[in-house]
């Protein structure tokens, strides 16, 4: 019979596959590829959760193995640093926006100052 295997050994391909999809996340984002990011990030948080549910059905806390630790660790500093740049490109993006709708409304609001002048002007002479 085979004997069941050591968690450790179970969490390593999790902890690839997790890496794995930081590393697409990584290349989605560089390329402004929403989609792709979406679903890397949902990778990321599936493997997240298996990973969970292993160390909650061992009973164990992660802390009690440290080689697994130490990478998680790693994975999640990549991950924070990836959504503190996924938030400041996100607040970029609005700034940009508004300033632009601010330009529109000035637009707007010169154009309305000039009166009927541009509707008198006729194509046809």
């Amino acid at each position: 019979m085979n004997s069941p295997q050591p968690l450790n050994e179970r969490l390593l391909p999790m902890l690839d596959e997790l890496e794995a999809a930081c590393s697409q996340a990584e290349a989605a984002m560089r390329a402004r590829n929403w989609e792709a990011m979406t679903q890397a990030i949902n990778d990321q948080r599936r493997v997240k959760q298996g990973i969970i549910n292993e160390l909650h059905a061992a009973s164990v806390k992660v802390e009690s193995l440290p080689d697994v630790f130490r990478r998680l660790q790693a994975i999640f500093a990549f991950r924070g640093n990836q959504l503190r740049r996924l938030i400041a490109y996100r607040n970029d993006v609005s700034q940009r926006l508004q300033n632009a709708r601010k330009w529109k409304d000035a637009a707007r609001s010169a154009n309305a100052g000039l009166g009927p002048v541009a509707s008198i002007i006729s194509r046809k002479q």
